[in-house]
């Protein structure tokens, strides 16, 4: 064995130690060997990533260039990027400076206009000599985009025309293919488009555009811009709109009003049409509205053309009622209309179909232009004739003019109903003529019925009435010429009440009445039923929304009564609503004196309520009701119940008036009511918010329009409304007139009367807002006072000998007046009041008629002494 031992010193010799196969040692020996180079300094370069592939228009693509040192090596390094496609940055841009062992990221900025493609770029380190490189494949994908232009570019509206079109096209670029949202700036105010902006457009197809331009754009060029956006892309186009001016006309009547006398001359208006913007075509007039039977000439349509005026005779036949109406002239060229209205006011014979003139009960016969302060005294008025009837008038008479009876001719009549249960109707002007016609409620009952004894009612010694049968007053239907009432009779030892519709000119019965009147209501399970026997119908009957609706209540004793107001549909007769005032409890009766239960121009009900059980929203005793019929339900609607209510029904001090409507006011509450009770307090409700109840109020009710303690004296009447004055007429006290002021009260009242017994409901007679005159009861007389000065113009017991002496009244018994008369029920009679001319016409006066031709119906007088 041989064996060689080699030693390295940290010197540059060697040592050699040699030894021999089987152990035999050979010899060292020593020496001095040359020594190698050192290894070279470098650096290396690293791309990360090696590969990219980016969006044309995209900055969000990076790389990472990195330098390493090789031996030592510790120089910086210069790189320099080679290769980029045209238009292709980076940041930092080259040539920029690494030190070894660091690394610089670079952003590649992508221009959208950029081809696709692939491109190889080279990232080279200089240092010293030392060149190293590194390559990036870099792909490039197309930019996806869209373009959006419009057609035309430049489009031309006219001023109220929606009949201008544009359309938006949109195209795809490099394979775009989401949908694109466009929106329209720059449109004149008020301007609209269809579809309304934004809209969406798929791309590569095209939406057309609907412009609408209102009358109201001023005519003028306008910049409209219509954008297209897509996640991050929008792209614009432009749209130069013209906006020209309409030719167009406007339509004028003069007078501004017209007043016509039924059955007289005929009255004229002129309908003129101006063009406007060069406007020339004829112009076609129709007229709307016209009182039935009116005629014109020329007869509508007619044809007016631009800058010219037509004048229009308008004659209004005998048989059309005193009233206002409004005409409406209609102007049609191409598609073009214009209108204006025309108030229409119709000089004629007036008719009472209803309590006190009108569904608003504001008491006041506008219409009468006979009476006037000036003829209204003891020397020129008084008691013209009496016709006797069988029983108590409780509700005042109703009249109709130019009635037609068969067989008969045509008459003025008015209607009396009777607690006797019947209907008769007199000639108006004849005072020796028989009733017309007389029809028995009881013919239409059980056999064997009678009027209801006032014993079996429990009545008699509040009312003095001897027996009960129609107690309220009627409501009639000059459309239909139907006249509705409420009969009780005692059938079988029961109480029953039915509703009947007998046609005006016969007393016959219609609609296959009469209807026998039932209800119930049910609130929380709970059912509360009608009971005839402890129910009157005192307030008179009100025909509004095609209903007839029946305010029920106390038969004068309080005895289990309870508030109802049933709605009955007034063609078939059939129940379509039925409301009460205290489910499950008794008491808060409807019976306002006899008042009609009101209505306003909306349809809603009015009602107060009697003493009784308050539970607030439920039971509502002593509260006023607003009621809404809603298809074949009567629902509460809204309610007032005063702050002091318990005061009120514990001491019978309920509200019992009927509610007065207010025409629209120019506050802040323009749909206003009035409403009293037996204390005399007045409030004024906001109808939109009656107020409810105020259980926190201890001095007065501060949620309504205005309270005023007091101020209508206790007991009075149902409040009159005439010439923008409130009056009332309480009992031992003065005849207070309130005026109007933004909706409120002026207190104290303006001008106030002598005190008066009262208490009773009055009534207004004038000419327009001149001419007034106020009528009431004072105990068993008959007043009247210029409604202006509330001086007293006349009483029926001013007159000699008893001339104009009423005879007994019922209780609550209340006038009315209808051209030139005044009519009033007894307990035994009609009577009649009137001028007492020499020469008093017995029928057919209230017409009009052309001079030198005759009247269309005989004007029958008679010659008096007196």
């Amino acid at each position: 064995m041989r064996q060689f031992c080699l030693a390295t010193p940290a010197r540059a010799f060697i040592t050699v130690c040699i030894w021999a196969w089987m152990g035999s040692f050979i010899g060292c020996g020593s020496g001095s060997t040359p020594t190698s180079p050192p290894p070279a300094r470098d650096f290396s370069i690293l791309l990360v990533p090696a590969t990219i592939t980016a969006d044309a228009g995209g900055s969000s693509s990076t790389f990472t260039v990195s330098i390493a040192g090789q031996n030592g090596f510790a120089d910086p390094v210069k790189i320099t990027l080679s290769g980029l496609p045209a238009g292709v940055t980076t940041s930092p841009a080259s040539t920029f400076s690494l030190s070894v062992g660091s690394s610089q990221t670079l952003a590649l900025a992508i221009p959208a206009t950029m081809s696709a493609g692939s491109f190889t770029v080279t990232a080279s380190g200089t240092s010293a000599g030392l060149t190293h490189s590194a390559n990036l494949a870099l792909t490039v994908h197309s930019l996806q985009d869209f373009g959006i232009t419009l057609s035309p570019a430049t489009l031309t509206a006219i001023v109220g025309s929606s009949n201008s079109t544009f359309a938006v096209t949109t195209t795809s670029q490099n394979g775009f293919s989401d949908s694109i949202t466009v929106t329209l700036a720059g449109l004149p105010a008020g301007a609209m488009t269809y579809p309304a902006s934004p809209f969406s457009v798929a791309v590569g197809s095209t939406q057309p555009v609907a412009l609408s331009v209102p009358s109201t754009v001023p005519p003028g060029d306008f910049d409209l811009t219509v954008t297209g956006t897509s996640t991050s892309l929008i792209h614009s186009a432009s749209l130069a709109l013209r906006v020209d001016p309409l030719t167009d006309f406007s339509i004028a009547a003069l007078p501004s009003t017209v007043t016509v006398n039924a059955g007289g001359s005929s009255s004229a208006f002129a309908v003129s049409i101006t063009g406007q913007n060069g406007f020339t075509d004829p112009v076609v007039v129709a007229l709307a509205g016209l009182p039935p039977g009116a005629i014109t000439s020329p007869a509508s349509p007619f044809s007016v053309a631009p800058g010219s005026s037509q004048t229009v005779d308008l004659s209004v036949p005998s048989t059309v009622f005193a009233g206002n109406f409004t005409l409406t002239a209609s102007g049609t060229s191409a598609a073009l209309t214009h209108s204006i209205e025309l108030p229409l006011t119709v000089l004629g014979q007036l008719p009472v179909t209803t309590w006190h003139y009108d569904n608003a009960r504001t008491s006041a016969n506008t219409w009468e232009t006979i009476l006037t302060p000036s003829n209204v005294n003891s020397a020129s008025f008084g008691k013209l004739f009496t016709q006797p009837v069988d029983g108590f008038v409780v509700g005042h008479p109703l009249y109709l003019p130019s009635v037609n009876l068969p067989g008969q001719g045509v008459h003025n009549v008015v209607y009396v109903a009777t607690m006797h249960d019947s209907v008769y109707a007199f000639d108006a002007d004849n005072a020796n003529a028989a009733p017309l016609w007389m029809t028995s409620i009881l013919s239409y009952s059980a056999a064997g019925a009678t009027t209801v004894p006032s014993s079996v009612k429990r009545n008699a010694n509040t009312t003095a009435w001897t027996e009960v049968g129609v107690v309220s007053t009627p409501v009639i239907d000059p459309v239909t010429g139907t006249l509705y009432l409420v009969a009780e009779t005692y059938e079988n030892l029961k109480v029953v009440h039915r509703l009947h519709a007998l046609d005006v000119t016969t007393g016959l019965e219609k609609f296959g009445g009469p209807t026998a009147i039932a209800a119930t209501y049910t609130l929380k399970g709970a059912t509360t039923t009608f009971a005839d026997l402890f129910e009157m119908n005192r307030p008179g009957l009100l025909l509004a929304n095609g209903h007839i609706y029946i305010g029920f209540g106390s038969n004068c004793c309080n005895a289990y009564s309870q508030g109802w107001v049933l709605s009955y549909n007034a063609a078939t007769l059939q129940q379509e609503g039925a409301y009460t005032a205290e489910p499950g409890k008794t008491l808060a009766s409807v019976w306002q004196k006899g008042a009609g239960i009101s209505a306003d121009s909306s349809g809603n009900i009015y009602a107060e309520t009697g003493e009784g059980f308050y539970a607030s929203g439920t039971n509502l005793s002593s509260s006023v009701l607003k009621l809404s019929q809603i298809a074949t339900t009567l629902a509460l609607a809204d309610w007032f119940t005063p702050y002091n209510q318990q005061y009120l029904s514990s001491n019978d001090l309920d509200l019992n008036d009927g509610v007065l409507i207010l025409p629209d006011q120019s506050g802040p509450y323009p749909h206003e009511l009035i409403a009293e009770g037996k204390e005399g307090t007045i409030y004024v409700l906001n109808r939109d918010n009656l107020g409810q109840f105020c259980s926190t109020c201890a001095a007065g009710d501060t949620q309504i329009v205005q309270e005023i303690p007091l101020g209508a004296g206790r007991q009075s009447g149902t409040p009159v409304y005439w010439n923008n004055t409130v009056y009332f007429t309480g009992q031992a006290s003065p005849v207070y007139a309130y005026a109007l002021s933004n909706g409120a009260l002026v207190a104290p009242p303006g001008v106030q009367s002598v005190k008066i017994t009262g208490g009773g409901h009055a009534i207004i007679t004038a000419n327009g807002n001149s001419n007034g005159i106020i009528w009431f009861m004072n105990g068993s007389s008959m007043w009247a006072m210029d409604a202006s000065t509330l001086k007293t113009l006349y009483t029926t017991t001013q007159a000699a000998n008893g001339r104009d002496t009423l005879p007994p009244l019922a209780h609550f018994a209340t006038p009315i007046a209808a051209d030139g008369k005044i009519f009033i029920g007894t307990q035994n009679s009609l009577v009649t009041y009137g001028l007492l001319s020499g020469l008093s016409a017995l029928r057919g006066n209230g017409q009009f008629a052309k001079v030198a031709s005759g009247p269309r119906h005989p004007l029958q007088i008679q010659k008096s002494e007196r």
